[in-house]
């Protein structure tokens, strides 16, 4: 069955602008000059855009700058599509015009009451370091390495803020979806609910570290082959699979369950293997990257598109974050749009 992967609704969607650097802030922000600075050259503190009491210094649209740039990185594997002058400056005014939008959705969630307690930024940056191997590796991913500790929780509390001001004000107010939409948006996308060919399958392994020998590759089909003669001979395989199989699935009786096209992590010969398998049937002696293994297909299921019965509560789960997500991006239009900004 595909899965539909969906961005996390609150975390990822607020992301996309608040990206910030570690820029320490006053409480109340000074009144913003009439003028740009005239002095010559990217100053930190010159200032490239206001709207109203809000600024944006050329050192916040820097760090933004390159934290777009990463981004793009690793959407185009690394590579930097090529840009035009043009396109370059119309790329900086648009990271300009998302800090401007970020800052000033911090204003209004201040302004409608909204904190973040130490234990919420305590537990949010939990979750971030985990997701990234811890500290370290986080704050060079997202480009905030030499933030203070202090710098760091602010920004994650505006983040947090600012979720739960868009959660009061955005998806608070999308419906949950009625029983027609969800049927209409399966007619839609009936083609993603299919579930695919799959077996079920047991495994006996004898496994090999990376850069075995060739004597050791050799003791180790030797001993899988022995294993093979045995099951030939009528020995029960999930016996033989809790006596000597030396994989996860042992104690199992080697049932790994049912496996997929792609998804098996053994690799295609193996792959290749256990779907040209009838059930009951066990295969000869399989190489793969874990070393040498013998297989036995215990059911088969056959391809099938799901009805919209079948598929109906992935949909309830699924419809309404998309609504949500569909909500917040014209949300976010509406305050790009509506926001006047002035650019130096």
């Amino acid at each position: 069955m595909k899965h539909l992967r969906l961005p996390i609704v609150l975390l990822a969607v607020v992301s996309m602008f608040l990206v910030v650097g570690c820029e320490k802030q006053p409480e109340k922000q000074a009144a913003a000059p009439t003028a740009p600075p005239k002095a010559a050259g990217p100053s930190p503190t010159k200032i490239v855009a206001r709207s109203g009491d809000i600024v944006v210094s050329e050192k916040e649209a820097q760090e933004a700058l390159a934290a777009s740039e990463r981004s793009a990185k690793m959407m185009f594997g690394g590579k930097m599509p090529q840009l035009t002058q043009e396109q370059k400056a119309q790329q900086r005014k648009n990271v300009i015009r998302q800090l401007v939008v970020r800052k000033l959705l911090i204003k209004k969630a201040k302004e409608a009451g909204f904190t973040a307690t130490d234990e919420e930024v305590d537990k949010r940056l939990s979750q971030m370091f985990q997701m990234y191997g811890g500290k370290e590796k986080f704050l060079e991913r997202v480009g905030k390495k030499g933030c203070s500790d202090e710098e760091l929780r602010r920004d994650v509390a505006d983040s947090i803020i600012t979720e739960k001001y868009i959660e009061k004000e955005v998806y608070s107010k999308v419906p949950e979806p009625t029983e027609e939409e969800m049927r209409q948006w399966y007619e839609k996308h009936k083609g993603q609910f299919s579930r695919p060919e799959m077996v079920k399958v047991s495994t006996i392994t004898i496994k090999l570290g990376p850069g075995a020998s060739d004597d050791q590759v050799a003791k180790a089909k030797e001993k899988i082959e022995k294993i093979a003669g045995r099951l030939s001979k009528g020995e029960s395989f999930a016996a033989l699979a809790k006596e000597l199989s030396q994989d996860e699935f042992a104690s199992r009786g080697g049932d790994r369950g049912f496996v997929r096209r792609g998804r098996s992590g053994l690799g295609r010969e193996f792959e290749d293997a256990i779907f040209a398998l009838k059930v009951g049937q066990v295969s000869g002696p399989i190489r793969t990257k874990d070393g040498f293994c013998l297989a036995k297909v215990t059911e088969r299921r056959q391809p099938k598109e799901l009805s919209y019965e079948e598929a109906r509560d992935q949909i309830k789960k699924i419809l309404p974050g998309l609504n949500k997500f569909k909500e917040m991006a014209k949300f976010h239009d509406k305050l790009k749009r509506e926001t006047k900004i002035e650019y130096y």
